[in-house]
């Protein structure tokens, strides 16, 4: 008898020190129809990878009794973090608010195009050290405001300011 290892009636294991997996070895699972799945295994490289390679699975992390999900990485790549259908165009969808917050001198929110072609088409959102706000182009490109997804407003590279006068 080994009170590390605990098996009841029902075939369920109680574990009362570490797993430890050796060789590549995985934690497995059997699927409703009996199929085996990989839950998680480190590679020939020590990556921890957690998920079935051989199958479209989602992972679903959680951390409440409900089901829901705290996060949700699809099988596509696409994440959602408090959602568990991320919108499709997007790689990343957040349902509820965002803090960021930083120890250094000033905090930046960059968003990049790496479009071939595009030198420095980044667009920059800025808190410095002194609680400046700061809305920043970089590169040689313009910056545009929108409303009902009708151009209002442009500041050109060269650093005038265009508005539009559309009668309202």
């Amino acid at each position: 008898y080994n009170e590390d290892l605990v098996i009841d009636s029902s075939g369920n294991a109680t574990f009362g020190g570490d797993i430890i997996l050796n060789n590549n070895q995985q934690l497995q699972s059997k699927d409703t129809s009996g199929n085996v799945r990989r839950i998680m295994y480190l590679d020939n490289g020590d990556t921890l990878v957690i998920g079935n390679q051989t199958t479209v699975d989602d992972i679903r992390f959680d951390v409440d009794t409900f089901g829901e999900g705290a996060m949700f990485i699809r099988s596509d790549g696409k994440v959602g973090i408090g959602t568990t259908s991320p919108f499709s165009n997007a790689k990343l969808d957040v349902n509820g608010n965002i803090y960021a917050k930083s120890a250094a001198t000033s905090l930046d929110l960059a968003i990049f195009n790496t479009t071939s072609g595009l030198s420095n088409a980044d667009l920059h959102l800025a808190v410095t050290s002194s609680g400046e706000g700061q809305v920043r182009m970089y590169g040689n490109y313009p910056l545009t405001f929108y409303t009902n997804n009708v151009e209002r407003m442009r500041i050109t590279s060269s650093g005038q300011v265009k508005i539009t006068n559309t009668g309202a």
